[in-house]
């Protein structure tokens, strides 16, 4: 299950991922999406990353929109390996 996170308000909620400005925090159910003794269902976040050359500004207070609006060069992914098969 996502780690729970207060400052989620809706599961496909953005955060500011509190590490680094390359990725952001997206709000989703839990692997068990019951609702607690309150009603509520669970929220937890997924860290996903920005596309490369772009960042979360520092600013970033959460929402529905992209979050990655801000150029930042170190932003840059892994090389990926891929593999072809028959």
């Amino acid at each position: 299950m996502p780690p729970s996170h207060a400052g989620c308000p809706f599961a496909g909620f953005f955060l500011r991922d509190p590490t680094t400005r390359c990725n952001y925090l997206e709000c989703v159910y839990g692997a068990d999406p019951w609702p607690d003794a309150s009603g509520n269902i669970p929220l937890g976040t997924v860290s996903r990353p920005c596309g490369v050359g772009t960042a979360v500004p520092a600013g970033y207070a959460g929402g529905t929109e992209n979050p990655c609006t801000s150029g930042l060069s170190a932003c840059k992914r892994e090389s990926a390996v891929w593999f072809c098969f028959p």
